[in-house]
């Protein structure tokens, strides 16, 4: 096989979109296993929960923070992640989405949020 005959094999962006459906396992509007739901389900939360766990660690232990504290700050930052999902869920006028959506932290304020801790102190 030469390098020109792989190259025409790679599917492209021109290429028949009914060649690029065949890899489709489900179809927008069709349902999978529900055990196959279940375990995608346990395994996007527990990537979020971490996520939303890891900020207010990472703060509280570079602040010297206690045990209570952190177990305080981990318990808020879950219960808001979850109170802002909530609202997000429902529609009411022009707030919410109406798609469940998790509200959950960034990471992208700790490098600054460390340093600050650092320099300054709690």
């Amino acid at each position: 096989m030469t390098p020109r005959d792989s190259r025409q094999k790679t599917p492209t962006m021109a290429s028949n979109p009914a060649d690029a459906r065949r890899d489709v396992r489900y179809e927008p509007n069709e349902r999978p296993p529900r055990l196959l739901s279940l375990g995608l389900g346990m395994q996007h939360a527990l990537l979020a929960v971490s996520g939303i766990v890891l900020g207010p660690t990472i703060l509280i232990h570079t602040a010297g923070g206690s045990d209570a504290y952190l177990m305080w700050a981990v318990c808020t930052a879950l219960a808001i992640c979850g109170i802002t999902t909530a609202v997000q869920a429902v529609r009411v006028g022009h707030i919410g989405a109406g798609y469940v959506l998790l509200m959950g932290s960034s990471s992208a304020f700790l490098a600054v949020s460390v340093s600050a801790l650092e320099q300054g102190g709690p």
